[in-house]
């Protein structure tokens, strides 16, 4: 492909009829005629030495920032410099894997991101459209997980984003939604995507290792609506949250339309049941009752989201109502493993956060539902703040608690449960989370929730260097059927 096809900028136009095989940001990766992308992060020696090897290796162009100094000899090969090389790798992969899906939905905030792209997905494919979500937990196309895509982070590096694109234009997909991380905002990688709708859902401290503090963190995320997004797109926007205000007064300068979630759309009461969640609803005026078929109070709020979303993307607000009821937990979030025949209900979810912990238990307690919780905390400095606040959240809400281990990585596992113990002092110690979920089920009274938090559907347990295979889902489902044939140990009413 000609260079000037791919990034129109006054540089790329002055190096002359460049065909180019490949874009490569790795310079060990570089074969002849392929075009080089020098990126800004690596260290004055390190962008010096990648220079030189992509030159060895047959780099045919060479694309870095006009701020960079290094001095190498290019030998004649064409080097294109421009302000952000970050900026111009988006447009170099968008041209380089083109894609034409018709509309994509972007949701970004703190929580909640996964859940909505999935019920957006489940919704828009409802109601007859070829959808696909992509984040967290991959790419789905309707309702089957593409595992031939592999799952690396929630927003993708650009030019594997670019290629999913690519690929689900050739799968003739015309919605997506997708989330949109602070990462992915700050590296540009989800510039030169034609966002129809941009969601907001809500924005707490996180994340705070890599933007340092909080106005980075703010400044990442709202870059989505005053950069990002299309200029008179439609935002849904969470209008309870503090940070709003601001984010509403940037769409507004860029005549965007607007949906306000806790106003032009919001839940007016709740109610769980034994087989689910039965909300009341306003769409603007009109009041509607809505069931759906899983125990949740924050994912009503992030339902709410996709509602919003599918409003603005087109979807009549009588198809939503009629297909609504036919919604699933994703993978992970409140999901269902089992129930009991008696009626209680173990659960996994990923809940980790202070803000998500506090969540999923607090309405659940104040149904007047006994909770039995097993939980533990990450290794690393990332989780060392939330652990006895974690405890403290675990102690005002659940009836039973059982704390264990969760990816202790280089730290001592004892002294994370230590940290998390002073927060709920009266919680029983399990180290080993098989027998942590063992002691909780055999505990399970009629009606009861088990809780089982943190992990969701990962695989292994990392601790040290290792990583030993563990899935709480596989440990809950033969956990039952050990208790079932093992009378001595039998559960109550299974």
């Amino acid at each position: 492909m000609r260079i000037q096809s791919l990034l129109h900028s006054e540089s790329s136009k002055k190096t002359g009829e460049i065909d180019i095989v490949s874009i490569k940001l790795c310079s060990t990766n570089v074969k002849e005629g392929d075009l080089f992308v020098c990126l800004e992060e690596a260290n004055h020696a390190r962008r010096k030495e990648a220079l030189e090897r992509a030159i060895e290796y047959g780099a045919s162009c060479i694309l870095k920032s006009k701020r960079d100094d290094i001095c190498v000899d290019f030998k004649a090969i064409p080097v294109i410099e421009v302000e952000n090389v970050r900026q111009s790798l988006s447009e170099l992969a968008s041209n380089y894997y083109p894609h034409s899906i018709e509309n994509i939905i972007g949701v970004t905030g703190t929580c909640g991101k996964t859940s909505t792209v999935s019920f957006i997905r489940q919704l828009l494919t409802l109601a007859g459209y070829k959808a696909a979500s992509l984040g967290t937990e991959g790419v789905w196309i309707r309702d089957e997980d593409i595992k031939t895509i592999p799952k690396i982070i929630t927003t993708p590096p650009t030019l594997h984003l670019h290629y999913i694109l690519n690929y689900l234009t050739t799968q003739k997909i015309s919605h997506l939604a997708m989330e949109v991380t602070s990462h992915g905002l700050s590296r540009h990688r989800v510039d030169h995507i034609p966002f129809k709708v941009g969601v907001f859902t809500n924005f707490s401290p996180s994340h705070l290792d890599y933007h340092k503090t909080m106005e980075h963190y703010y400044t990442s995320k709202k870059r989505f609506f005053s950069e990002v997004l299309l200029e008179g797109a439609l935002s849904v926007i969470n209008a309870q949250q503090e940070w709003s205000a601001d984010i509403l007064s940037v769409c507004h300068s860029r005549r965007m339309k607007t949906i306000l979630i806790g106003k032009d759309i919001r839940l007016e009461k709740s109610n769980f049941t034994n087989n689910g969640t039965d909300i009341d609803l306003t769409f603007f005026g009109k009041r509607t009752q809505i069931h759906l078929p899983f125990l949740s109070t924050f994912q009503t709020e992030n339902i709410l989201f996709s509602i919003g979303a599918s409003l603005g993307i087109g979807i009549d607000i009588h198809v939503i109502e009629k297909v609504i009821g036919n919604l699933y937990s994703p993978v992970g979030r409140m999901e269902l493993v089992h129930t009991m025949s008696h009626g209680a209900c173990i659960f996994i979810d990923n809940a980790n956060r202070l803000e998500t912990f506090e969540k999923t238990l607090k309405p659940l307690a104040e149904s007047g539902k006994e909770i039995i919780l097993v939980f533990g905390c990450g290794g690393g400095e990332y989780y060392k703040d939330r652990r006895k606040l974690l405890g403290e959240i675990a102690q005002k809400y659940a009836n039973m608690i059982i704390v264990t281990d969760d990816n202790a990585r280089d730290e001592d596992p004892s002294a994370i449960r230590k940290m998390i113990l002073e927060g709920c002092p009266h919680a029983l110690e399990i180290p080993d989370r098989g027998e942590a979920i063992f002691r909780a089920l055999k505990s399970l009274k009629p009606n009861n929730i088990c809780i089982i938090a943190g992990r969701a559907d990962e695989t292994v347990q990392v601790v040290g260097k290792k990583k030993i295979a563990f899935s709480d889902k596989l440990e809950i489902l033969k956990t039952v059927q050990n208790l079932k044939y093992n009378p001595s140990e039998a559960l109550p009413g299974d």
